[in-house]
């Protein structure tokens, strides 16, 4: 039942997230990025593919984490509220961002199944290092709801990211 649960708020949330945010950003990008979270199994580390599709103003992430004999999966989704420039020189160009998104994270701990899903406040900043790649940071606060193994509000969570975007030509 609580798989079942964690699964509809998954599919939900891919669903309905394209019509949640009326702004259309241009562009095709997809990198790797490396992370490391706080929350409710305690520290851990990730890998994870990020990927912006020019037809959607989110910034999507799946990331697969490892740590100690748990194993999780995530998916976020983030609109960029404020994406301005903080340096804009001849070649050099650094950008900071603020935004709010929504995460879905499962896996097991200690052998037990657990789900949770809510809202993440994605700030960062962004370098690029030319019209094809760039390199950003990001600090992700968030707060949800933990479905399983016990339901539990708020389910705080903390992760900061590093990644390298390349960015495909039009």
């Amino acid at each position: 039942m609580k798989f079942r649960a964690s699964l509809l708020v998954c599919v939900t949330l891919l669903i309905l997230s394209p019509f949640a945010f009326a702004d259309h950003s241009k562009g095709t990008g997809i990198g790797g990025v490396i992370g490391t979270n706080y929350g409710i199994a305690g520290a851990g580390a990730n890998l994870g593919l990020s990927l912006k599709l020019p037809s959607m103003p989110i910034f999507w992430a799946a990331y697969l984490g490892i740590q100690n004999q748990n194993v999780a999966f995530g998916i976020t989704g983030d609109k960029y509220l404020y994406d301005q420039d903080l340096v804009s020189e001849k070649d050099f160009n650094l950008d900071w961002y603020f935004g709010i998104g929504g995460y879905l994270n499962m896996g097991t701990i200690n052998n037990q199944f657990l789900s949770a899903a809510g809202v993440r406040f994605p700030a960062g900043l962004s370098w690029h290092i030319n019209k094809e790649y760039e390199l950003f940071l990001a600090l992700d606060p968030s707060v949800g709801i933990s479905l399983s193994p016990e339901l539990k509000f708020p389910d705080l969570f903390f992760a900061a990211e590093l990644g390298l975007r390349y960015w495909m030509k039009k």
